[in-house]
């Protein structure tokens, strides 16, 4: 029961992660679009730095979907807590 809660309680916190990496990568995404200068994408040839792009966006896309789950996992665990770990206990 307490690592359910527990899990209850951290799911904000990964979910505004989730958010904030999103936001991180998109703004790479833009710098290496645009050619501005990023670590990254320092040593990197132009096919490279296409690939990178896609990549990224593909953890985006991954992300958004995390971003999505964490809502549904919320939910499940106020169930169980609600109708399974609470009444039992």
């Amino acid at each position: 029961m307490q690592s359910a809660y527990s899990q209850f309680l951290d799911t904000p916190n990964q979910k505004k992660k989730a958010i904030d990496q999103i936001k991180d990568t998109e703004e790479t995404i833009e710098k290496l679009s645009a050619g501005r200068f990023t670590f990254g994408g320092m040593l990197k040839s132009d096919k490279e730095k296409k690939e990178s792009i896609v990549i990224k966006q593909q953890l985006i896309d991954q992300l958004k979907e995390d971003v999505q789950n964490f809502d549904i996992i919320r939910r499940i665990l106020i169930i169980y807590l609600a109708t399974v770990a609470i009444p039992s206990y």
